[in-house]
């Protein structure tokens, strides 16, 4: 017969016994939970754990900036307000204002806030201050400027950010019926692209074609391509390839680029470009032309008129038709502000009448084709704001409009193959014949239509 557990304490070998107590104990454990229920010593850690759950992402906003734990206002910059006042009406110190206004200047000049922009501003209110973390403000809907007002002034930056955006790939053509302003607003062209459109067609053509001369009934083909933001078209990127038919005549241009600087060439490889360009502004119209014989409107008596005359708005920028060298740049009685540069042993430009000469033209600057060297005024003796242009060739004056000027260059010989690869390609799309190739992401069946700008 078994001794009892209490009769066990005088056993000689207690350290046998507490090894029998303890098999028994467990035997009777595995009969209490049956032989298929795992055993587990109460205060044991279980070796199979649930693993930790994956970190939270940070979610970022459409600035690149965490907004939990903020209180978020969006609104518009108010009539008049400044900069100083978004801020310290956010609990900014205005010596903070100072700080953050003259460290970010070279990102963003805080004095050319605008009204009606958008504004978001991130106030923290975990702190109880309710004291903006992060003021943003939209220069565009591309283009933005964010103020970090760190609680250490050392700490706060400005720096600027860009939306994502997607470039589409259009197509356009069309019949001049008045101007070509108005014909891309009739092919209903989006209106913050009809501007940038109708500057770029015209500056690819610009040593062909007199744009405020085009006639009704010439017609263009033109594949470009827009920067779209949120869905929407923002910008005109560049122009990739046109045809202008222009007096029974087909002008082609093609982008190609040699080098660092892209340039149009026509479909035999040479340059669109001239050694001059067509007119000195990008005027309204022309008030007059050059003319042996015509009546002065402030002297009351017929004259020679040896220049053209572009009407324009007074501060409209006047450029320089080429690269050259300034030969006079003051003022005369008659001439006004006037500037006349030396292209080169052929040609010689002048223009009269402006408000003022631009800083830094003087005699003896070498400017650049398209460098801007004063500002259309009435200076002298005019009746209006323009800018009499005036052209000689071999130093006699001349009518621009009927002189020939040959291409300011060609492709390179050695990429004349890489140019025909892409004239090939662009051909058929610039006269029309095949729709263009849609270069976004989204392209659909939807193909561009001869007739249509599909945006």
């Amino acid at each position: 017969m078994f001794r009892s557990f209490t009769d066990m304490r005088s056993i000689k070998y207690p350290g046998i016994a507490a090894v029998v107590g303890v098999f028994l104990l467990a035997a009777t454990l595995l009969l209490i939970r049956g032989k298929d229920a795992p055993f587990e010593a109460s205060g044991a850690v279980s070796v199979t754990q649930e693993a930790p759950p994956p970190p939270v992402e940070t979610e970022l906003d459409e600035y690149g900036l965490v907004s939990d734990g903020y209180d978020i206002i969006d609104r518009s910059v108010r009539r008049n307000e400044t900069f100083g006042e978004i801020l310290t009406g956010h609990n900014i110190p205005y010596e903070k204002v100072l700080t953050i206004a003259s460290s970010g200047q070279d990102v963003f000049d805080v004095r050319r806030i605008q009204a009606g922009k958008p504004l978001r501003v991130y106030s923290d209110s975990l702190a109880g201050t309710y004291q903006a973390r992060y003021v943003v403000y939209e220069q565009d809907k591309l283009n933005y400027v964010v103020f970090d007002l760190a609680a250490d002034s050392e700490s706060s930056a400005v720096y600027a950010g860009k939306r994502e955006g997607e470039i589409r790939r259009r197509q356009l053509s069309g019949r001049i019926e008045s101007s070509l302003y108005r014909t891309l607003e009739a092919k209903q062209v989006p209106p913050n692209l009809v501007p940038p459109l109708a500057l770029a067609l015209a500056e690819v053509f610009a040593w062909q074609v007199d744009f405020f001369r085009i006639l009704e009934g010439d017609d263009f083909n033109v594949i470009y391509e827009v920067l779209h933001v949120d869905g929407e078209p923002f910008r005109v990127e560049r122009i990739i390839a046109a045809r202008f038919g222009h007096r029974n005549t087909d002008y082609f241009g093609f982008r190609f680029e040699e080098g660092e600087r892209p340039d149009f060439f026509d479909e035999n490889g040479n340059s669109l470009r001239r050694e001059l360009l067509k007119a000195p502004i990008r005027y309204d119209r022309i008030s007059s032309h050059y003319s042996r014989r015509r009546f002065h409107p402030i002297q009351k008596t017929y004259k020679a008129h040896l220049g053209t005359d572009y009407a324009a708005a007074p501060g409209t920028p006047i450029y320089s038709v080429g690269d050259g060298v300034v030969l006079e740049a003051q003022f005369k009685r008659y001439n006004g502000n006037y500037v006349k540069i030396r292209h080169n042993s052929v040609y010689t430009t002048g223009y009269l009448h402006m408000s003022r000469i631009a800083s830094g033209i003087r005699p003896g600057t070498r400017v650049k084709q398209g460098q801007v060297i004063g500002y259309v005024g009435s200076t002298g003796l005019a009746t209006g704001p323009h800018v009499c242009y005036r052209y000689w060739k071999h130093g006699s004056q001349i009518d621009p409009y009927t002189d020939t000027l040959p291409p300011a260059s060609a492709v390179a010989s050695e990429l004349m193959d890489r140019f025909v690869v892409v004239r090939d390609e662009m051909m058929p799309q610039v006269l029309g014949v095949v729709p263009p190739y849609i270069a976004n992401s989204d392209a659909t069946e939807d193909q561009n239509l001869p007739d249509k700008a599909l945006m």
